[in-house]
């Protein structure tokens, strides 16, 4: 007779824990800070630099009526110059520029050129950082976005105000045709 003998039970080899993967904990949503108010200060000088865009968009619009009509059709805005600490940090050659072209094409409906085109031509010349957009370079760029006249400027500190002159260059032969300043 064959007796068995109990098997003696190994002890169950401890299994490795599985980790759970860490939780991080999640970020705390950030609190977005409002930009400051603009001051009263601030709301009425940008109000008077409108109304000054605004009116030698008026003066340049009106100059052009003497000119032949229909052989200055596709306008380009170019960046204005900056001269002084103040325009160069505010980027005001820039700002003046943009609000020129749109109250020129709103509010006497001049085809105007996309600036994007405009910033791209002036990129590949690298005439903007160099400082060398004159009324030759000007009468270049114009031909190579199809326009037939170009406003090229400058915005100059002059004290507490700004200056603004604005030139409207013929593309055909670089003359300037118009002449106009605002303060």
């Amino acid at each position: 007779k064959v007796v068995e003998t109990p098997k003696k039970e190994e002890p169950k080899k401890a299994e490795p824990k599985k980790e759970e993967p860490k939780k991080e904990p999640k970020p705390e949503p950030k609190k977005v800070e409002k930009a400051a108010e603009p001051s009263k200060n601030d709301k009425e000088q940008s109000r008077k630099v409108q109304i000054a865009i605004r009116k030698l968009s008026d003066k340049i619009a009106e100059s052009m009526k003497s000119l032949p009509e229909g052989k200055y059709g596709v306008t380009a805005v170019m960046n204005f110059s900056e001269t002084g600490k103040m325009t160069k940090d505010k980027e005001l050659g820039a700002l003046v520029a943009g609000e020129l072209a749109t109250f020129l094409h709103k509010d006497h409906r001049l085809e105007m050129v996309e600036r994007d085109k405009l910033d791209k031509v002036m990129g590949e010349l690298s005439l903007a950082q160099s400082g060398l957009l004159d009324e030759n370079n000007a009468a270049k760029v114009g031909k190579m976005v199809n326009a037939q006249a170009l406003v090229v400027g400058q915005v100059s500190e002059a004290g507490a105000d700004f200056l603004v002159n604005a030139r409207l260059v013929g593309v055909e032969n670089g003359m300037v045709l118009v002449s106009e300043n605002t303060k």
